[in-house]
């Protein structure tokens, strides 16, 4: 008798799996669940739980993984996000502030005013990463002059800088505005094999806004580590294609697994800690 995984792997040996879990029999949905989880490989693997659904408790563990909650900054999905050495990290950057609303412009005026707070900060003496706290201190006019005036630089050049600060001034505005969402993102440490990342989406369904921002956050920390992931999402029961806020067109290989909230030995568990 062939197993549900193996008659999968057989049929599309080189495929990454993207399962629903579904069936009337209770049996079925308990193996099946389990097995799937049981696939995961700690060793080897990040994994990302998407909880669709609005009402669940926290699980502490999924498997082997035991899960830290993004939202409240048990892990960072984005603690490099404010560097802008390299393409790869200002595509990063561009990908996401245009994923939340931010034209082209607006988008460089960002990268340039990043620029700006690191050269400042180099100058200063510091040459950390950039972080929230940083930024705070360059959040208006008044804060970047006593910056500037701590430099030994000729009126000339405090002239200047000031000048290239007003011309990115509202973009910066508006970045630093949108860091309040990204806050509890950037805290805790970075996720690695064995580390379950657990993003609690369906909580936020009536804040559009912060669902369309851990979302974008997933994927692109997605992107850094697939295919060395996996991607559990907890549906809420009413069909993930409709109700998810999440797309995965265009996105690397990633091994994924939907389950429905009336389906699997796991969602069944969350049901009965409620």
């Amino acid at each position: 008798m062939i197993g549900f995984l193996d008659f999968v792997r057989q049929s599309y040996p080189n495929a990454s799996p993207c399962v629903l879990v579904s069936g009337a029999d209770e049996y079925v949905r308990q193996l099946v669940g389990q097995q799937l989880v049981n696939a995961l490989d700690p060793r080897h693997k990040t994994l990302y739980l998407l909880d669709n659904t609005q009402n669940g408790a926290i699980p502490p563990q999924l498997g082997a993984y035991p899960l830290r909650n993004a939202a409240a900054g048990e892990v960072s999905l984005c603690a490099d996000l404010f560097e802008t050495a390299t393409l790869t990290s200002i595509s990063r950057l561009r990908a996401l502030l245009s994923a939340l609303g931010f034209d082209a412009m607006q988008t460089m005026r960002v990268v340039t005013y990043l620029d700006f707070v690191r050269e400042t900060e180099r100058r200063l003496g510091n040459a950390a990463p950039l972080t929230l706290e940083t930024l705070e201190e360059y959040s208006g006019m008044a804060l970047v002059q006593w910056k500037l005036w701590q430099l030994a630089l000729s009126e000339e050049n405090r002239a200047y800088l000031l000048a290239r600060y007003s011309e990115v001034s509202g973009a910066a505005a508006d970045f630093d505005m949108m860091c309040a969402l990204l806050r509890p993102f950037t805290q805790g440490p970075r996720p690695a094999p064995g580390t379950g990342v657990y993003l609690p989406v369906g909580r936020f369904a009536a804040d559009p806004a912060m669902q369309h921002t851990m979302t974008q956050l997933l994927l692109s920390s997605l992107a850094e580590t697939a295919p060395q992931a996996a991607l559990v999402i907890l549906d809420d029961g009413m069909g993930i294609v409709h109700s998810s806020p999440v797309s995965f067109r265009g996105f690397p290989p990633t091994r994924r697994y939907t389950c429905s909230l009336r389906m699997c030995s796991l969602c069944r568990s969350r049901r009965s800690a409620r």
